[in-house]
């Protein structure tokens, strides 16, 4: 949407604002973690790169963005073939160290004008973790500037449920040197000039240390940041106009597998048997590893353990409103993937909708035949301040 020219403070008409900003972030489920003995309850089949990775390139591109966030992505090559043709192209990725496949990155549309890029590396004592971040524009139609420079950063936090310290220092590090590249590429008054998005699998629960670290924000690193899911909870916008809602994604994959000759009813629970006893040596996701099981299929199909949810502190500062998960496997589901927004500059317009867990369930858990990963993609929009002459 762009409004309308209004006066300023001193009667000179403001430039009118461009089209929102929409920011996807989308923890992809790297390849190499796609594996049987990981995710029991998905098909061995589905779990393959010929019939999995279509399925991601496609959820990638589905939702316009026009700054996507990723974590674990590990196929960077067929991941640029896949959505140069979609109009997205990769500004910065970096892999993580210590011989770890995958990485983080950006891909911005060709909306997207990229001002400055920079990576941060944990280290070793850190888990060897990694953070990307970009100094970005939107550009109009003639290529001129339509927005204030604005600046997204995107990370994968350390996993492990009881390392909320390795987790929070991961991040610490990751704002105070992203606050460090913003300030010798805006200036000292950046923090007044430059909306800040900060997106990525933080695994971390609302209401957490990571949570509201980000949240009170600091000195030596970023201003304090508004979780746009935050407001999930309440009478709000879930709807991006041309999309629809989560069942748009479900339904093309439910398509594309009945043309393929393997009709899937997306409201319909999978058959429910008793598991074989697993054969040894089995497991992984790749190709090379998908050798022939005949238990594969049914164990695939059986019943699954309860679900334990951890919903974390919806009591907290700004946390009442979080969706009730961004993943949801067999045996685990909780919040923990986020878009946060500086206040500044920044005005939250409308979120992407999620599947509730009965539509997850139908399909039995993430990933899925239907779905490639086991987080969700969130998409916020975003209304920047315009460019200024």
């Amino acid at each position: 949407r762009a409004s309308p020219p209004a006066e300023d403070g001193g009667g000179q008409p403001r430039p009118p604002l461009a089209p929102p900003l929409r920011v996807a972030t989308f923890n992809v489920l790297s390849q190499t973690l796609a594996r049987s003995d990981y995710f029991p309850h998905v098909n061995r089949g589905d779990l393959r790169m010929a019939r999995r990775l279509p399925l991601l390139w496609a959820e990638m591109a589905r939702y316009g963005a026009d700054v996507l966030c990723v974590q674990e992505l590990d196929r960077v090559p067929e991941a640029k073939k896949a959505l140069s043709p979609k109009g997205l192209r990769l500004a910065a990725y970096r892999r993580k160290t210590s011989g770890k496949r995958d990485g983080v990155g950006l891909f911005v549309s060709e909306r997207v004008a990229v001002l400055g890029t920079w990576e941060v590396q944990f280290g070793p004592a850190l888990h060897d973790g990694v953070g990307v971040g970009a100094l970005l524009q939107l550009l109009g139609a003639t290529g001129a500037a339509t927005s204030t420079p604005f600046a997204v950063v995107t990370t994968h936090a350390f996993w492990h449920p009881r390392a909320d310290d390795i987790r929070t220092e991961q991040v610490e590090l990751l704002v105070r040197e992203s606050a460090a590249q913003l300030r010798a590429l805006r200036g000292p008054r950046w923090r007044e000039n430059t909306p800040i998005v900060l997106a990525g699998d933080l695994n971390t629960k609302p209401g957490g240390p990571v949570y509201r670290m980000l949240s009170e924000g600091d000195e030596a690193g970023l201003p304090p940041l508004v979780s746009a899911y935050s407001r999930y909870g309440e009478v709000f916008p879930t709807q991006l106009p041309e999309l629809g809602d989560w069942r748009g994604g479900f339904s093309a994959a439910a398509a594309e597998r009945e043309a393929e000759g393997g009709p899937l009813d997306l409201f319909v629970p999978l058959p429910a048997v008793e598991a074989p006893a697993a054969a040894a040596g089995t497991g992984g996701g790749t190709d090379a590893a998908d050798a022939a099981d005949p238990g594969a299929e049914d164990a695939a199909n059986a019943p699954l353990p309860p679900v334990r949810f951890f919903p974390g502190d919806r009591a907290a500062p700004g946390a009442r409103g979080e969706p009730e998960f961004t993943t949801y496997t067999s045996g685990f589901a909780s919040t923990i993937d986020y878009v946060f927004h500086s206040g500044h500059g920044c005005e939250l317009v409308s979120l992407l909708e999620l599947p509730p867990a009965s539509a997850v369930t139908m399909l039995r858990a993430l990933p899925s035949a239907c779905f490639p990963s086991d987080h969700l993609p969130l998409v916020a929009e975003l209304q920047l301040d315009p460019a200024t002459t």
